[in-house]
């Protein structure tokens, strides 16, 4: 169970259970993987991140996420230790544009590796891509939430948390959410 810095204290997370789904995505390589984080002063920086991985061994890392820095002093670098500094969360999002699905998982990065077999692993899988890169470190990221981004999902979602109290309410709607509920 990973240990984690948090409000001076040093406490152990337990990574979320992730869905199938996020796996599937994620171990696609057709699936575009996203990576957000924010800067010191909360200003959110997104990126597509292929290099990114869940460790399933059975070691201390089972189920977090392995995210390759392949270029030392990016943005998303910085960024991640500003994160890592500031007890903040970073986001993973998945998009498939052949079924439209997507999924996002919420984290908290607790270490970062530059060596042991995990960093060998993922060096040889990025190396088999572009051999020309030096990555800089791999962060390991400690999924705390996952979320169904899908549209029929969160549709669904949306609707049910704005229910409304009674149908009368309807009349001063919008046409689509007449359409959803009916006018009567």
């Amino acid at each position: 169970m990973p240990k984690v810095a948090r409000q001076g204290r040093i406490v152990e997370m337990d990574p979320i259970q992730l869905s199938e789904p996020f796996k599937g995505a994620m171990n696609n390589p057709d699936v575009a993987k996203l990576l957000t984080t924010t800067d010191e002063n909360g200003i959110p920086h997104c990126v597509c991140k292929h290099s990114m991985l869940i460790v399933e061994d059975d070691g201390a890392y089972h189920g977090c996420i392995a995210y390759l820095e392949l270029i030392e002093m990016s943005q998303s670098y910085k960024n991640m230790i500003w994160t890592f500094n500031l007890n903040k969360t970073v986001a993973i999002t998945t998009y498939n544009p052949v079924d439209l699905t997507s999924y996002q998982v919420k984290g908290v990065p607790y270490l970062y590796l530059m060596e042991g077999p995990l960093w060998q692993q993922m060096l040889k899988n990025v190396w088999e891509v572009l051999p020309m890169a030096e990555p800089a470190g791999a962060w390991l990221i400690v999924p705390t939430e996952e979320r169904d981004e899908n549209f029929s999902t969160r549709m669904k979602a949306e609707d049910e948390r704005f229910y409304p109290p009674h149908r009368e309410w309807l009349q001063f709607r919008d046409a689509s959410y007449a359409r959803r509920y009916g006018t009567k």
